[in-house]
């Protein structure tokens, strides 16, 4: 059925060309003037042709590369991105590693402090137990003296 189908369109195709063709010579003719050229100025339109053909696939090939390029810029920036995200996210983890020291120091600084104002005051409490120690020996030196005084007087 599709080449029927074919067959007729190709067979009104080339019967609508065949009634069109003397048309086709009589509309040239009275379109504009005929233009000549010489073979220089065919030479050299070749060569114009061949410059333009020499160019373009120049263009085509640095187009090609700039497109390699911005690929491989284009990965690169991914890659960046990627890195940067992977870098905040431990930066937010030292941020909070350190925020979680500073606060560790500031208690073992607190207890520090507590510590020593405990130790002042264990040392006042000694100093002062060392000192009635000393007097109550002392008090004890002169009882002893007085009472072996007395018993040499009697």
């Amino acid at each position: 059925m599709w080449t029927k189908a074919r067959l007729y369109i190709t067979v009104l195709l080339s019967a609508a060309f065949c009634l069109c063709w003397p048309c086709v010579g009589s509309c040239a003719e009275g379109a504009g003037p005929t233009y000549t050229i010489t073979a220089a100025e065919l030479e050299t339109l070749e060569q114009h042709l061949n410059a333009l053909e020499t160019n373009n696939k120049t263009l085509s090939a640095i187009l090609s590369e700039s497109g390699e390029e911005l690929t491989a810029a284009l990965n690169a920036l991914t890659q960046s991105q990627t890195e940067l995200t992977k870098l905040k996210a431990e930066l937010k983890a030292c941020k909070a590693e350190a925020e979680s020291a500073r606060a560790s120091l500031a208690i073992a600084n607190r207890d520090l402090q507590i510590a020593s104002e405990s130790f002042k005051q264990s040392e006042a409490a000694h100093r002062r137990r060392e000192n009635q120690l000393e007097r109550q020996r002392l008090l004890w030196q002169i009882i002893t003296v007085i009472i072996g005084g007395v018993a040499v007087a009697r």
